[in-house]
């Protein structure tokens, strides 16, 4: 799951947010939880970094996620 993650955000240069990734990589077909420990191992081997980002719709703010390197 995480090199599916990884290889979406390596082709998407604004960043993607969670629902994005979980929509787009998964057809939605995937838990909190696998995202949650996918995305830990992505931060652990330094492929990976998210930003917190307000907007209006949304009560509470979005993780973006991006590729580094």
């Amino acid at each position: 799951m995480a090199d599916r993650i990884f290889w979406a955000l390596q082709h998407e240069p604004k960043g993607m947010t969670r629902q994005q990734i979980r929509k787009e990589c998964f057809n939605e077909h995937c838990t909190k939880t696998t995202l949650d420990l996918a995305f830990a191992s992505l931060r652990e081997a330094q492929l990976a970094e998210m930003k917190l980002e307000r907007t209006k719709e949304a009560k509470r703010p979005v993780e973006r996620w991006f590729a580094k390197g």
